[in-house]
């Protein structure tokens, strides 16, 4: 039986990018994996191992991308449900100038796999219910300075 799915395939954009692939707040908004009957779902960016696709994609409330997509191999939902794989991981080209400046980006597939290397990025649902939970158990957490863009209460003195 195939397993549907919702999850997070890439954290909200920093500040700069840590990686080439790193998508902006733009190209997060405009990723469709939807597109064209959906994006390959592999395991480990394996070509020989498809397993689903990726049905939708849309910017989250916090500025990540989220996606929904079908497992329809039964070994592979088996891993999902068990939660030993539960990652998601963007498999991605980037075309670059020759003095490394990117031109263009496009994402290939997306992935499942053990341990994402973006943080946050994983299966947060399974057939509709709720499959990972985060909580932070900071006094402020979530709770945006008023002197400036970031979680920092009580403000830092300078």
């Amino acid at each position: 039986m195939p397993l549907s799915f919702k999850g997070t395939a890439h954290p909200r954009p920093g500040r700069s990018r840590n990686n080439i692939a790193d998508l902006s707040p733009g190209e997060i908004g405009t990723t469709n994996l939807g597109v064209r009957g959906g994006t390959d779902l592999l395991v480990e960016h394996d070509a020989s191992q498809k397993v689903g696709r990726v049905l939708a994609s849309w910017e989250g409330p916090q500025g990540q991308l989220r996606v929904e997509g079908i497992v329809d191999d039964p070994n592979a939902a088996a891993s999902v449900r068990s939660g030993a794989m539960r990652g998601l991981s963007l498999g991605t080209s980037v075309l670059q100038r020759e003095d490394g400046k990117r031109m263009m980006i496009s994402q290939d597939e997306l992935s499942l796999c053990v341990q994402p290397r973006r943080g946050g990025c994983y299966v947060d649902e399974i057939n509709g219910r709720s499959v990972h939970t985060r909580y932070n158990a900071s006094k402020h957490a979530g709770t945006r300075c008023p002197r400036c863009p970031f979680f920092c209460h009580p403000h830092p003195t300078r």
